[in-house]
């Protein structure tokens, strides 16, 4: 560090050659000191001298203690930016380390997840709507095609309109008007399949308590009509549960608990649902 020069002393130095090069100004007056003349004036003189180099030893002092701060200030911010330095670059490595090590763990997710495969779905929960509509009977009441049954009736697999109509009046209805199975029990988020394998139309209707359907000639004596049968096709609540021959329904998304279905039609046509 560059700095102001320092006033040097020699050991030969004296009082009057001091008197002479740093106060007398004129050739005269250090003749005169040096010869021993004019005495008091060279006293005045050897006193300022003194004085002088007083001075300059606190100069001197003063100059070499600014010099040592300086010194220490420097070697202090020199440390001081070489720890920032080391700081940062060991910031923005670790920086970049957990932005590898990041997308490495985000891809390794992405690819478990996709090796993961999704739970199987459930199976849907399988209903048959069964019956012996005899064609010949049915259809010259009820009009063409009405009944496509596909049973023999001449061997005794199908079932008459009045026979039909007889045995609910007298509350037998004919066994071979149902639903298979009766009741089942699935766990929550199976799906209810319903298809028609019978010869005629049949609703599968949600009620809150098994009743009588929309057609009084088929309710048992004494059986009222169930309030979700109420108006039969009529109301599309109702219509929206019609199964056709061959066609299929399906109910989604039951809650946990007890369902009951039944036809509305043929209300003897049962069915519990369970889903636990």
């Amino acid at each position: 560090m560059v700095g102001e020069p320092l006033i040097k002393t020699p050991s030969s130095f004296t009082f009057n050659d001091l008197t002479m090069e740093k106060t007398l100004g004129r050739d005269g007056d250090r003749k005169d000191c040096a010869a021993g003349r004019n005495r008091r004036k060279c006293g005045r003189f050897c006193e300022t001298a003194k004085a002088a180099l007083r001075q300059s030893c606190i100069l001197n002092e003063q100059k070499k203690r600014s010099m040592q701060r300086r010194s220490v200030t420097g070697s202090f911010l020199t440390k001081l930016f070489v720890v920032v330095i080391a700081f940062s670059l060991l910031t923005a490595g670790a920086a970049q380390l957990f932005a590898q090590d990041h997308s490495q763990m985000h891809h390794k997710s992405m690819a478990s997840d996709a090796s993961v495969s999704p739970p199987p779905a459930l199976p849907p929960a399988q209903f048959v709507a069964l019956d012996e509509c005899d064609p010949t009977t049915f259809n010259a009441v009820l009009g063409p095609d009405f009944c496509k049954n596909i049973a023999l009736a001449a061997f005794g697999y199908a079932t008459t309109l009045s026979d039909l109509l007889a045995g609910a009046q007298s509350g037998n209805p004919s066994p071979n008007w149902d639903f298979e199975p009766d009741s089942i029990s699935v766990p929550q988020g199976t799906v209810v399949s319903v298809v028609d394998q019978g010869g005629e139309p049949h609703t599968f209707t949600e009620v809150h308590k098994f009743s009588g359907g929309f057609l009084s000639a088929l309710n048992a004596p004494g059986e009222t009509t169930a309030p979700e049968c109420a108006g039969g096709f009529s109301t599309v609540a109702v219509a929206k549960t019609r199964i056709i021959q061959g066609s299929t329904l399906q109910v989604p998304n039951l809650a946990k608990g007890e369902h009951l279905f039944q036809c509305c039609i043929h209300p003897w046509m049962r069915v519990t649902v369970n889903v636990r």
